[in-house]
């Protein structure tokens, strides 16, 4: 990947497998702000949802997308940060939280293993899976999962999300590029 700064633009060259977090951490070494309005694929809008995650207690917080790039194409972008320990991310059958993270039914898919665990560093996934599509994960719970200590870190349920340029997103006033939840993990120091 490769980023420059010209006359008030930023010109991003991707690389297929680049994480959509290291494309904004690029662009935010160029001194700019940047924010993801949306996720697409060059095929039109199939699917797209999406888990944000804010745990203040534990400082976790972070973002996972999933887009249906094709029928049997479901591509999964996430970044997480605060994770003390390798952690897992798993989607599981219920969306239920009425009873914490025990009401939430068994395994359906772990989407990624061994993530985080780097003092809270912020890491950052990309990945396809042909198995599961973004139409049967709306409204299940997304759990991560602290392998060692046998307990989840942070959870949400996965949303269905607009598509790219389907539903402009306002940005929060409170600086430029972030946005609300941004804006609130900034308030409690994340």
């Amino acid at each position: 990947m490769e980023c420059e700064v010209e006359e008030d633009r930023v010109v991003v060259e991707l690389r297929a497998g680049t994480p959509l977090a290291s494309v904004v951490d690029a662009v935010r070494g160029t001194g700019k702000e940047a924010a993801v309005c949306g996720l697409g694929s060059a095929a039109g809008n199939l699917g797209n949802s999406i888990a944000v995650l804010l745990d203040l207690e534990r400082g976790v917080s972070g973002t996972i997308r999933f887009v249906q790039l094709a029928e049997d194409v479901c591509l999964v972008d996430g970044w997480i940060e605060g994770l003390q320990a390798p952690c897992s991310v798993r989607v599981h059958t219920l969306g239920d939280f009425s009873e914490g993270t025990d009401s939430v039914g068994p395994v359906l898919w772990t989407v990624v293993e061994g993530v985080g665990g780097e003092s809270g560093k912020r890491v950052s996934f990309l990945l396809q899976s042909s198995e599961h599509q973004v139409w049967n994960l709306i409204g299940r719970a997304l759990v991560v999962w602290d392998d060692a200590r046998n307990c989840a870190v942070a959870w949400n349920n996965v949303a269905r999300s607009a598509g790219l340029k389907q539903n402009p997103k306002n940005v929060c006033p409170c600086g430029p590029g972030s946005t609300d939840m941004m804006a609130a993990a900034e308030k409690a120091n994340l």
